[in-house]
């Protein structure tokens, strides 16, 4: 019984004994393959928390900065549990004999350009894809507790490899004695090499990938081995595979009676499986996070018989480590959390079911526990494998910035006497009442972000017209929710609006020169407002054109300019051409048009006669003969 909690020992325990033993010391003189420096930035290494702890421990990478010869100095990494979801980067660590990466949330790795790597130790991740690729020099592989379902390693000769990988993908159907199972699911690379493991009355059809079990119960549980070619001391080495029906978020109520006394309720325990309660215990230097954490990856399945530590996993109290005590407990049994001295170490209450019949480790069929501490006297609920989201608030503030699926998060909204209600995004977030500016909403599954509403402002604007302008439009409005209704101002005649011409904009309301001749008032006022508008300004004079300059020209007016007009009557003008203007006979006038800043000048006349014709050229006499006439 002993030899079968061996796996059972303390991570510490592991590092001591496996680690150390084999951390190489002899990564010899191996030289940098890449060329130039190399950045610690996102795009070389993109997880935060690699390159955090590259710029921690690599010597030279503090200024951003490795340059070849820091990288190729590099020959053991030791990155174990920092929470790294990618490891790309460390193929720029060619030198590398020695790399440790347990205890992460890694998916897939690649080592394949790592080819002076001794020993690789990749426990607890997430990892359903290793490349192994040409690495001749590997020596010792630690892999266990990952997804993986197969694993390639060539033909190459190993020293030592663990293995044993718990997936959770179960999902039989079928009826009794019929079970079925649908092994595709895990993506094997080649289901020849999968051997079902004996005592479960279960044969699969290689060709379909269907496991059928014979079984009158549904069993929850499937064991094979798979064949990875490797050859170490026997021809053969196994991957050694249970996939296991897990059921993630365990539904439990922690109920406080009386005293210390505590009852746990658990809906539908399955019948032979065993109900176990966890309490975790504070440890310095941990956060609660830590903890539970710690928990779920070392000490997911406890069964009947002695630890290393000789603590009876059944029937007694205290187990395994200072860290956890567990207890197996009946549903809806009354149990003790002893003392209020023992109540300030206490990091949270987990509930687990467990198979007593399951002779692998690491196995949590289901399982429910609460993040952080608990008070004596409360009443708590399962938070187990459940994710904090967001809580933003906008124009309040809340009970908490982080909330789990189902929590109650209080909302006060920063001015009651403004407030009309709430509002979420996404939809879905359900009020006690929305209408209230201090009230509760039931979390979402996802970040959430609540916004109090104000009511709809009533304002008014008013508007002080400058002299020497017009308007139709309302100078003076009221009840307004929302925007004003432009007012456009059109000077008077002999006046205009300067390029210059600025009115400060007030609450909102602001003042826009459209023209020289025209301003428009416009906004969505904040409070109630009153703006004035500036004077328009009165044009300025212009000299009259020179009589000596505007002469008749037979048919045309002579020394016109492109800024005069003419004119027969002096109420319809016309504008004048550059040089000269054609005009039929008559008396004109001619004057400066008006500009934007100008008036018209005075006009000077001058008269037009009839425009000389080719039968001018010619005189004719009483013979009937025409002459021509020297002109």
């Amino acid at each position: 019984m002993q030899a079968k909690f061996q796996r059972l020992l303390s991570y510490c325990q592991y590092r001591n004994d496996i680690i150390d033993a084999h951390k190489p010391a002899y990564a010899g003189t191996a030289v940098f393959a890449a060329e130039g420096d190399i950045a610690v930035n996102e795009t070389n290494f993109p997880d935060e928390n690699f390159r955090k702890w590259i710029t921690a421990n690599i010597t030279g990478a503090s200024d951003g900065i490795l340059t070849s010869t820091e990288i190729s100095n590099v020959t053991s990494i030791d990155a174990e549990g920092k929470d790294i979801g990618n490891l790309q980067g460390i193929e720029y660590f060619t030198n590398l004999t020695y790399l440790n990466c347990d205890n992460n949330q890694l998916t897939a790795l690649d080592i394949s350009k790592l080819t002076q790597l001794i020993q690789l130790e990749c426990w607890i991740n997430n990892l359903s894809s290793l490349t192994v690729g040409a690495n001749t020099a590997l020596k010792k592989l630690y892999i266990a507790d990952n997804l993986l379902t197969s694993l390639d390693l060539g033909t190459r000769t190993l020293l030592g490899i663990s293995f044993n990988q718990t997936i959770p993908a179960l999902n039989i159907t079928g009826e009794s004695g019929a079970w079925k199972y649908d092994m595709s699911v895990l993506n094997i690379k080649d289901l020849s090499k999968v051997i079902i493991r004996d005592g479960q009355s279960a044969t699969l059809d290689r060709t379909a990938g269907i496991v059928t079990f014979t079984t009158a119960d549904k069993p929850s549980k499937l064991k094979y081995t798979y064949d990875t070619g490797a050859s170490i001391d026997d021809p053969t080495m196994y991957l050694d595979v249970t996939v296991v029906e897990k059921v993630k978020n365990l539904d439990f109520v922690l109920t406080h009676n009386a005293a210390n006394k505590y009852t746990v309720s658990v809906d539908n325990v399955p019948a032979g499986k065993q109900l176990l309660l966890i309490v975790p215990i504070a440890v310095n230097g941990m956060t609660d996070d830590q903890i539970y954490n710690y928990y779920l990856q070392y000490y997911a399945k406890i069964m009947n018989g002695t630890d290393n530590n000789n603590h009876s996993a059944v029937g007694s109290y205290w187990l395994s480590s200072n860290n956890f005590t567990m207890k197996e407990i009946t549903n809806n049994v009354t149990f003790d959390v002893d003392s209020d001295l023992e109540s300030q170490f206490i990091r949270g209450i987990g509930i687990c079911i467990t198979d007593p019949q399951e002779s692998s480790l690491y196995i949590l069929n289901q399982a429910g526990m609460t993040r952080g501490p608990i008070a004596i006297g409360s009443s708590s609920g399962n938070k187990i494998n459940a994710t904090a989201h967001n809580v933003t608030v906008t124009g309040g503030t809340a009970s908490a910035s982080t909330a789990y699926k189902g929590d109650s998060v209080s909302v006060t909204a920063s001015n009651a006497d403004t407030f009309d209600h709430w509002t979420s995004s996404p939809d879905g977030v359900v009020f006690k009442d929305a209408n209230s500016a201090s009230t509760t909403f039931i979390m979402l599954d996802k970040d959430v972000t609540i916004t109090a509403v104000d009511k709809a402002a009533v304002h008014s604007v008013k508007i002080t017209s400058g002299k020497y302008m017009s308007t139709a439009g309302k100078a003076s409005q009221t009840e307004l929710t929302g925007a004003m209704t432009d007012v456009t101002y059109t000077a008077d005649d002999g006046y205009y609006f300067p390029e210059n011409y600025a009115v400060a904009a007030v609450n909102g309301i602001s003042v826009k020169r459209t023209s020289a001749s025209q301003i428009t008032v416009s906004g969505t006022p904040s409070q109630d407002t009153a703006i004035t508008l500036k004077d328009a300004v009165k044009k300025t004079s212009q000299d009259a054109p020179k009589s000596s300059e505007i002469t008749d020209g037979k048919g045309k007016i002579n020394g016109t300019t492109a800024q005069m007009e003419y004119s027969l009557d002096q109420i319809i003008w016309k504008v004048c051409t550059e040089g000269s203007t054609e005009a039929a006979a008559g008396t004109y006038y001619v004057r400066y048009a008006a500009t934007d800043t100008k008036n018209a000048s005075e006009a000077v006349k001058v008269t037009v006669t009839s425009a000389v014709t080719d039968d001018d050229d010619y005189q004719v006499v009483n013979t009937g003969v025409r002459f021509q006439t020297n002109m």
